[in-house]
Protein backbone atom coordinates (compact mmCIF):
# COMPACT_ATOMS: atom_id res chain seq x y z
CA UNK A 1 0.00 0.00 0.00
CA UNK A 2 1.17 3.66 -0.79
CA UNK A 3 2.11 6.07 2.19
CA UNK A 4 -0.47 8.30 2.99
CA UNK A 5 -0.36 11.34 5.78
CA UNK A 6 -2.76 13.29 5.23
CA UNK A 7 -1.46 15.12 8.50
CA UNK A 8 1.69 15.95 6.61
CA UNK A 9 0.96 18.43 3.61
CA UNK A 10 4.16 18.59 1.15
CA UNK A 11 4.91 22.16 -0.01
CA UNK A 12 6.61 22.76 -3.30
CA UNK A 13 8.74 25.24 -3.94
CA UNK A 14 9.40 26.62 -7.81
CA UNK A 15 11.48 28.67 -9.39
CA UNK A 16 10.70 32.48 -9.27
CA UNK A 17 11.66 32.41 -13.81
CA UNK A 18 8.46 30.15 -14.00
CA UNK A 19 6.41 33.16 -12.81
CA UNK A 20 8.16 36.39 -13.54
CA UNK A 21 10.72 37.89 -15.95
CA UNK A 22 13.09 39.86 -12.85
CA UNK A 23 16.56 39.29 -12.40
CA UNK A 24 17.06 35.50 -11.05
CA UNK A 25 19.08 34.67 -8.12
CA UNK A 26 22.93 35.34 -8.35
CA UNK A 27 24.12 32.54 -6.31
CA UNK A 28 22.88 29.19 -4.36
CA UNK A 29 23.07 31.22 -1.38
CA UNK A 30 20.75 34.07 -2.87
CA UNK A 31 18.46 30.82 -3.90
CA UNK A 32 18.31 29.87 -0.33
CA UNK A 33 17.77 32.91 1.06
CA UNK A 34 14.65 33.56 -1.08
CA UNK A 35 12.97 29.78 -0.87
CA UNK A 36 13.45 29.72 3.23
CA UNK A 37 11.38 33.21 3.09
CA UNK A 38 8.70 31.18 1.16
CA UNK A 39 8.85 28.17 3.67
CA UNK A 40 8.69 29.78 6.83
CA UNK A 41 5.55 31.95 4.81
CA UNK A 42 3.82 28.52 5.80
CA UNK A 43 5.60 27.52 8.74
CA UNK A 44 8.05 30.17 10.58
CA UNK A 45 9.61 27.70 12.77
CA UNK A 46 10.61 24.10 13.01
CA UNK A 47 10.97 21.31 12.88
CA UNK A 48 11.60 20.88 9.23
CA UNK A 49 11.57 17.88 6.85
CA UNK A 50 13.41 18.84 3.41
CA UNK A 51 13.41 16.79 0.46
CA UNK A 52 15.05 17.99 -3.29
CA UNK A 53 15.67 15.81 -6.52
CA UNK A 54 18.46 16.66 -8.59
CA UNK A 55 19.89 20.01 -8.10
CA UNK A 56 16.93 20.87 -5.69
CA UNK A 57 18.96 18.70 -3.39
CA UNK A 58 21.66 20.80 -3.40
CA UNK A 59 19.78 23.44 -2.15
CA UNK A 60 18.02 21.41 0.15
CA UNK A 61 21.03 20.32 2.08
CA UNK A 62 22.03 24.17 1.95
CA UNK A 63 18.68 25.43 3.64
CA UNK A 64 19.06 22.61 6.22
CA UNK A 65 22.46 23.96 6.83
CA UNK A 66 21.43 27.51 7.22
CA UNK A 67 18.44 26.47 9.33
CA UNK A 68 20.44 25.29 11.26
CA UNK A 69 23.12 27.84 11.49
CA UNK A 70 19.69 30.33 12.76
CA UNK A 71 18.91 27.77 15.68
CA UNK A 72 16.27 25.76 13.80
CA UNK A 73 15.55 22.23 14.08
CA UNK A 74 15.59 19.78 10.63
CA UNK A 75 14.40 16.44 11.54
CA UNK A 76 14.45 15.29 8.25
CA UNK A 77 16.70 16.29 4.96
CA UNK A 78 16.49 13.50 1.73
CA UNK A 79 17.98 13.91 -1.17
CA UNK A 80 17.28 12.17 -4.94
CA UNK A 81 19.87 11.99 -6.90
CA UNK A 82 21.75 15.45 -6.00
CA UNK A 83 25.07 16.17 -5.08
CA UNK A 84 26.94 18.01 -3.42
CA UNK A 85 27.75 21.54 -4.45
CA UNK A 86 31.70 22.21 -5.44
CA UNK A 87 33.16 25.76 -6.09
CA UNK A 88 35.00 25.96 -9.38
CA UNK A 89 34.41 26.19 -13.17
CA UNK A 90 31.51 25.40 -14.71
CA UNK A 91 30.31 24.92 -17.89
CA UNK A 92 28.36 28.20 -18.73
CA UNK A 93 25.09 27.74 -21.11
CA UNK A 94 23.59 30.41 -23.03
CA UNK A 95 20.08 30.47 -23.51
CA UNK A 96 20.58 29.38 -26.85
CA UNK A 97 23.27 26.61 -26.73
CA UNK A 98 21.56 23.24 -28.64
CA UNK A 99 22.28 21.54 -26.24
CA UNK A 100 20.21 22.92 -23.83
CA UNK A 101 17.27 20.60 -24.48
CA UNK A 102 18.72 17.34 -24.68
CA UNK A 103 20.31 18.10 -21.29
CA UNK A 104 16.72 19.10 -20.00
CA UNK A 105 15.84 15.74 -21.32
CA UNK A 106 18.80 13.80 -19.59
CA UNK A 107 17.60 15.58 -16.53
CA UNK A 108 14.21 14.95 -16.20
CA UNK A 109 13.96 11.72 -18.26
CA UNK A 110 12.09 12.66 -20.93
CA UNK A 111 11.48 15.41 -23.97
CA UNK A 112 9.02 18.42 -22.47
CA UNK A 113 8.41 19.27 -26.06
CA UNK A 114 6.70 16.04 -26.97
CA UNK A 115 2.73 15.93 -26.96
CA UNK A 116 2.81 12.43 -24.78
CA UNK A 117 5.05 14.55 -21.72
CA UNK A 118 2.84 15.37 -18.94
CA UNK A 119 4.67 19.08 -19.09
CA UNK A 120 2.97 19.66 -22.47
CA UNK A 121 0.54 21.72 -21.15
CA UNK A 122 2.82 24.21 -20.30
CA UNK A 123 2.78 25.53 -23.83
CA UNK A 124 5.05 27.96 -25.57
CA UNK A 125 5.73 30.44 -23.41
CA UNK A 126 5.73 27.63 -20.06
CA UNK A 127 8.64 25.36 -22.08
CA UNK A 128 10.77 28.90 -23.12
CA UNK A 129 10.20 29.47 -19.06
CA UNK A 130 11.57 26.11 -18.45
CA UNK A 131 14.98 26.34 -20.71
CA UNK A 132 15.49 29.78 -19.18
CA UNK A 133 15.28 28.25 -15.69
CA UNK A 134 17.18 25.25 -16.41
CA UNK A 135 20.08 27.90 -17.82
CA UNK A 136 19.62 29.88 -14.97
CA UNK A 137 20.31 27.19 -12.29
CA UNK A 138 23.06 25.30 -13.83
CA UNK A 139 24.86 28.73 -14.14
CA UNK A 140 24.29 29.91 -10.30
CA UNK A 141 27.58 30.31 -8.51
CA UNK A 142 28.01 28.00 -5.86
CA UNK A 143 29.97 27.29 -2.81
CA UNK A 144 30.22 24.58 -0.25
CA UNK A 145 27.31 25.14 1.87
CA UNK A 146 29.06 23.68 5.21
CA UNK A 147 27.63 20.80 7.21
CA UNK A 148 24.66 19.18 7.89
CA UNK A 149 24.53 17.94 11.65
CA UNK A 150 22.11 14.88 11.47
CA UNK A 151 21.25 12.16 9.34
CA UNK A 152 21.00 12.36 5.55
CA UNK A 153 18.78 10.29 3.39
CA UNK A 154 20.03 9.58 0.12
CA UNK A 155 18.30 7.62 -2.98
CA UNK A 156 21.13 7.40 -5.67
CA UNK A 157 19.90 6.76 -9.17
CA UNK A 158 21.22 2.93 -10.05
CA UNK A 159 21.35 3.30 -13.64
CA UNK A 160 22.73 5.04 -16.42
CA UNK A 161 26.26 6.01 -14.81
CA UNK A 162 29.79 4.25 -15.30
CA UNK A 163 30.76 4.30 -11.59
CA UNK A 164 27.94 3.64 -9.45
CA UNK A 165 26.85 6.32 -6.66
CA UNK A 166 27.59 5.45 -2.88
CA UNK A 167 26.70 7.51 0.74
CA UNK A 168 30.83 8.17 0.21
CA UNK A 169 29.42 11.49 -1.90
CA UNK A 170 27.56 13.29 1.21
CA UNK A 171 29.36 12.04 4.25
CA UNK A 172 31.35 14.50 4.51
CA UNK A 173 28.92 16.87 4.16
CA UNK A 174 26.45 15.34 7.12
CA UNK A 175 28.12 14.86 11.08
CA UNK A 176 25.14 11.89 11.53
CA UNK A 177 24.20 8.94 9.07
CA UNK A 178 23.82 8.76 5.31
CA UNK A 179 21.38 6.09 4.70
CA UNK A 180 21.67 5.09 1.24
CA UNK A 181 19.23 3.75 -1.02
CA UNK A 182 19.77 2.51 -4.71
CA UNK A 183 17.16 3.15 -6.72
CA UNK A 184 16.92 0.76 -10.25
CA UNK A 185 16.75 3.81 -12.37
CA UNK A 186 18.16 6.33 -14.14
CA UNK A 187 18.29 10.01 -13.01
CA UNK A 188 15.46 10.93 -14.80
CA UNK A 189 12.97 8.11 -13.90
CA UNK A 190 13.40 8.87 -9.84
CA UNK A 191 10.30 10.98 -9.74
CA UNK A 192 8.28 8.03 -11.55
CA UNK A 193 5.56 6.81 -10.10
CA UNK A 194 7.18 3.51 -9.53
CA UNK A 195 10.03 4.52 -8.30
CA UNK A 196 8.05 6.99 -6.24
CA UNK A 197 6.38 3.98 -4.84
CA UNK A 198 10.01 2.88 -3.15
CA UNK A 199 11.01 5.71 -1.82
CA UNK A 200 7.88 7.31 -0.38
CA UNK A 201 7.39 4.12 2.27
CA UNK A 202 10.85 5.05 3.24
CA UNK A 203 10.05 8.54 3.76
CA UNK A 204 7.00 7.72 5.86
CA UNK A 205 9.12 5.34 7.62
CA UNK A 206 11.67 7.67 8.76
CA UNK A 207 8.90 10.38 9.99
CA UNK A 208 7.05 7.97 11.71
CA UNK A 209 10.35 7.44 13.61
CA UNK A 210 10.97 10.45 14.71
CA UNK A 211 10.82 11.90 17.81
CA UNK A 212 6.80 12.87 18.64
CA UNK A 213 5.84 11.71 15.49
CA UNK A 214 2.67 8.85 15.66
CA UNK A 215 2.93 5.41 14.36
CA UNK A 216 0.20 4.86 11.63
Amino acid sequence: MPYVDHERPVCGLQARGFSGTGAGPADVDDLVTDYLAEVRAVQPHGPYALLGWSFGGTVAHAMAVRLQKEGEQVELLAILDGFPAVAGPRKRWAYDDPQVWPAIRDSIGHDPRTPESPLAGLGKDGLDALARVFVDLSNLKRSAAGVFDGRLVFFAAGKGRAVPTTAEVWRPHANGEVEFHEIGCTHGEMTLPAHLAVIGPVIGRLLNGLPGQPDH
